[in-house]
């Protein structure tokens, strides 16, 4: 084998038409290249200048100028000429916000826009830098002919001739890009079509960063001259049903609102189960015939010439997603299965904006989209089979939730005749903030909604619910008044008529009565079917009524007249006294024997704490039974469960308040579960429980904890005598006044009670053997 020389590769001169003009085909698109630069050296505002551009001549300009952070020599020599070079591939820029170029090639859109560049740039507290390209002299085809034989040489000049150069003003620091003999021309009708593109590719939602356009050939002309923004969202709003939504910046929540006519309908909050979503915002509208007309009016162009759901990522739209011949999220593909129930991109119109520091979403080109990685499917799959972060359920697109929810709305609306029927009297209307607690009156509000609120989205992961009442009455009313309307008219055109003898219009009417009808009968057909399962349910618990009788003979008899929830109460709380001065009495007598045997006096604090600390909880279940003070003694707080519990353990350990019975705290520090729940009756349960060990003669009882899947597993174990075999029935004890020794039977009901009302959980025995007795209680 004979070795030769060795060979690599060799960039030719021409290399620069391929990463020009050759990928940045579009006169547009080079100018948001450019402007992707701007705002990625960190610029508040980039302004864009056309002159002497009406026609292609070696005098026409244009201007593009930020004042970002500029560029040092070496930023020239080593980054700005580095071909395909890009210190933005990831990160952030010194604004603290993701780079929205990150190619390397976005500086060629010189070379698509003029033969010549004269680049002006200056570092803060540097020298302004000149540096001239005649890209022209590139464009040759001897094969020797390497990119970096050709030599521009830079240049630093003063502030004075940089004023007589460009005939603009001294600047601080920023990139000044004189682009000259345009290769296009510019006449009004193309800076129209610019600016048009600039307020579709360019969003701002923060307010930091500004595009100005003008032209010194049409000064006059205001579809050309001034800031480019799209304010078409905030005036459809006025005009649209819409659906927005957003992830916050951590990935925790989704806040989605549906709207109609700028009127909230309603707010959902939820916990989010995209495991690579965060720092998205979706805004959905439905546009009907008056509200695509106003489109048309303030665009120029109809909707399904202008596109439909658009894009953005890092304030920059990325293509072909929502072109008028785009159907990035399956949306027509759905509607041609059933064109009445479904809604298409001619109706649709939107916006989806992503802010990305961390490089999760990736774009293949200027024109290509993105790459279709976890995250890309998470945002739009139409299937369902995105992984949940909070379950091991299986989830559609984030997109595809709202788009269904909108579309339930506007195809489906709403039970309009329940709503003005149940609700049109009532004015109060109150849901507790962080709790979804719902009065009857208000469940069909609730109800009317659910199969838009709950659609595509898990019950369980449901923080709160936030309604628009007011609205939404008025919107029954409305749309009950336009009905009774239509039925009337119904009946005055069609009488005598034949369905040959009906024009169009009166067709589309008559297919309206019907589908309101039909919707009315399957309401009723559910209705009906609701009625039959209470029937049934309330069969059920008549019958398991009647074989747990036998069971109550030991309830005391005192127990069976109270029916009163307040009375309930304030047994419990007498219940509790008694222990607590059981304990003080049991407390005073130990202190007695300790003095007569010649007791330490240093020691005596300790007895007088444990008997203050027993006192003042009887003191508050006095407060908590008087009326006075009963709103203030109940309220609840909104803590996390097991660190108050741990806590509450470790201070009955600090007073040896059990002296006799070792207690054992085994819940991990790290498990944690915010609820809201009252103080007082928790410290209840927990004594209760102590108690009854202390009577089962127990000499040991522990505390432990677990996450289950969605529940969380709270298991009080002891070593007691356990439940006696008389019990057949286990669940009985936590009935009232159901007791196995001498008390009455109130802890354990009482156990049962905080835990449904206060933890929306449940309890039962998990061993009733001896020497191992053991209580569950599970919390959702």
């Amino acid at each position: 084998m004979k070795k030769l020389k060795k060979v690599s590769f060799a960039a030719h001169a021409r290399i620069k038409d391929i990463v020009g003009r050759g990928l940045i085909n579009n006169d547009n698109v080079a100018i948001i290249e450019l402007i992707k630069n701007s705002k990625d050296a960190g610029s508040k505002n980039v302004k864009i200048n056309f002159s002497d551009a009406i026609q292609i001549n070696p005098s026409s300009k244009l201007i593009i100028q930020d004042a970002g952070q500029g560029m040092s020599l070496d930023d020239i020599k080593f980054k700005w000429l580095n071909i395909a070079y890009s210190d933005k591939k990831h990160g952030i820029n010194m604004k603290g916000l993701p780079f929205a170029g990150s190619k390397g090639i976005g500086r060629f859109s010189c070379d698509r826009l003029g033969k010549k560049l004269d680049l002006y740039t200056k570092a803060n507290s540097g020298e302004i830098i000149h540096l001239p390209i005649d890209w022209t002299a590139y464009e040759i085809d001897e094969r020797t002919k390497k990119v970096s034989d050709i030599y521009s040489t830079p240049n630093i000049i003063t502030n004075r001739e940089f004023k007589s150069k460009t005939g603009l003003g001294v600047f601080k620091s920023g990139t000044v890009l004189v682009i000259n003999e345009l290769r296009s021309s510019w006449g009004s009708e193309k800076l129209k079509k610019l600016r048009r593109e600039l307020e579709r590719f360019v969003i701002d939602p923060n307010h930091k960063f500004a595009v100005y356009l003008h032209s010194s050939d049409f000064p006059k002309i205001k579809q050309v001259n001034g800031k480019v923004e799209n304010k078409i969202f905030d005036k459809l709003d006025f005009r649209t049903t819409s659906i927005h939504s957003e992830i916050d910046e951590k990935g925790k929540e989704i806040k989605t609102t549906l709207r109609h006519d700028a009127h909230d309908i309603f707010t959902l909050i939820e916990k989010n189960p995209y495991l690579h979503l965060k720092s998205i915002s979706v805004s959905l509208y439905y546009l009907n015939q008056p509200a695509k007309s106003f489109f048309k009016r303030e665009t120029g162009y109809s909707l399904v010439d202008f596109g439909s759901v658009f894009l953005f990522l890092n304030g920059f739209r990325v293509i072909p997603y929502g072109e008028p011949t785009n159907d990035w999220l399956a949306i027509d593909r759905r509607k041609q299965q059933g064109h009445s129930r479904y809604l298409g991109t001619r109706e649709i119109f939107g916006r989806v904006e992503i802010t990305d520091k961390d490089d999760i979403f990736s774009a293949i080109s200027s024109r290509e989209g993105l790459v279709h990685n976890e995250a890309y499917l998470e945002l739009t799959s139409n299937q369902q089979k995105v992984n949940s972060s909070l379950n091991d359920g299986k989830l559609y697109g984030y997109i595809q939730n709202l788009f269904r929810k909108l579309e339930m709305f506007v195809v489906e609306g709403l039970d309009w005749d329940r709503i003005n029927r149940e609700v049109q009297n009532d004015d109060d209307f109150n849901i507790e903030e962080g709790d979804i607690e719902y009065a009857d009156r208000d469940k069909s509000i609730l109800e009317s909604l659910a199969s838009i609120i709950y659609i595509r989205s898990d019950k369980e992961n449901i923080t709160n619910i936030i309604f628009n009442e007011d609205y939404i009455k008025n919107l029954a009313l409305k749309e009950i008044s336009s009905y009774e309307i239509l039925v009337r008219d119904i009946k005055a055109r069609f009488s005598g008529l034949s369905i040959s003898q009906l024009e169009p219009v009166d067709k589309r009417d008559l297919s309206k009565f019907i589908e309101r009808q039909a919707k009315e009968l399957a309401s009723k057909r559910k209705t009906n079917l609701q009625l039959q399962e209470k029937a049934k349910k309330l069969r059920e618990d008549a019958e398991r009524i009647r074989k747990t009788t036998e069971q109550l003979t030991s309830e005391n008899l005192f127990l069976r007249a109270q029916a009163n929830e307040d009375l309930d109460a304030i047994i419990n709380l007498h219940h509790q006294t008694i222990l607590y001065a059981d304990t003080i009495a049991k407390a005073i007598i130990n202190f007695r024997r300790k003095i007569e045997k010649g007791f330490d006096p240093k020691k005596a604090k300790d007895f007088i704490d444990k008997i203050e600390m027993q006192n003042n909880k009887i003191l508050k279940i006095s407060r908590f039974a008087t009326h006075a003070n009963f709103r203030i003694s109940s309220a609840k707080a909104n803590a996390d469960i097991f660190t108050f519990i741990k806590k509450y353990l470790s201070t009955l350990d600090e007073f040896k308040i059990y002296s006799d019975l070792c207690v054992v705290d085994n819940i991990p520090e790290s498990l944690q579960l915010a609820k809201k729940f009252r103080p007082l009756e928790l410290t209840m349960v927990i004594d209760n429980l102590l108690n009854n060990a202390k009577k089962a003669n127990a000499r040991k009882i522990k505390f432990s904890a677990s996450k289950k899947g969605r529940n969380y597993l709270i298991i009080v174990s002891n070593d007691g005598d356990g439940l006696s075999k008389n019990i057949d029935n286990l669940d009985s004890i936590f009935e009232k006044g159901v007791t196995t020794t001498s008390g009455s039977g109130l802890g354990l009901f009482h156990l049962k009670k905080v835990v449904s009302e206060d933890f929306g959980g449940d309890v039962f025995v998990e061993n009733s053997k001896k020497g191992n007795f053991a209580i569950g209680i599970k919390i959702k």
